[in-house]
C-alpha cells in the first residue's frame, strides 16, 4: 500500500527518465508528449473516415433486396429505395386500384422488407432492376418466373 505522501515515479518510453510527484517537466517535452498523442489520435480517425466512405461507396454499388451489384447490370439501372414510386409504377398500381404510392410501402408488401427505418451509412440506399420488375409483375396479370443470379451452383 502506497501513501500519498511517498514518492511516485513514472517511467517515461521515449527518454527513459524518471519523473517525481513534484518534479516539473520541461515544457517542450510536454508538448511534444501532446502533440504525438494528438497526431496518433488524428491518424486513428482519418483511418476511421476513410473505411467509412469506402464501406459507404460499397454499399452505393448493391442492392438493398437481393444484395446483387450493380456493376452486373450492363444498363446500370438502379431504384431509389425510398422516396415517391416512378411514373410507370405508379399506372400499374393506379390500374390496379392500389393505394401504395412509395417504394417502403411496396417493398413491406412484396418482399416482406421494412426499409422505412434504414440509415444510409448502414444500408443500401438503391435496389436493382431485377427486383423492380418483380415488385411490377407482383401488380400485373403476366404470369412469369423470378430470377435471381446466384454464385457457383
Amino acid at each position: 500500500h502506497i501513501n500519498k505522501d511517498q514518492v511516485e515515479e513514472v517511467t517515461s518510453s521515449s527518454k527513459e527518465i524518471i519523473l517525481h510527484k513534484d518534479e516539473a517537466v520541461p515544457r517542450g517535452e510536454k508538448m511534444d508528449l501532446m502533440g504525438n498523442r494528438q497526431a496518433l489520435e488524428k491518424d486513428a480517425d482519418d483511418m476511421q473516415t476513410e473505411d467509412n466512405k469506402a464501406h459507404q461507396n460499397n454499399l452505393k454499388q448493391l442492392c438493398r433486396i437481393c444484395g446483387v451489384s450493380f456493376k452486373t447490370d450492363c444498363y446500370k439501372r438502379s431504384h431509389p429505395v425510398h422516396g415517391p414510386v416512378d411514373d410507370e409504377t405508379l399506372w400499374l398500381l393506379r390500374k390496379k386500384e392500389k393505394k401504395a404510392t412509395s417504394w417502403p410501402d411496396l417493398i413491406a408488401k412484396v418482399f416482406k422488407i421494412d426499409v422505412r427505418g434504414d440509415v444510409d451509412t448502414i444500408h443500401p440506399t438503391q435496389f436493382c432492376h431485377n427486383c423492380w420488375t418483380i415488385i411490377h409483375r407482383k401488380f400485373s396479370n403476366t404470369p412469369c418466373e423470378v430470377y435471381f443470379p446466384r454464385n457457383g451452383t
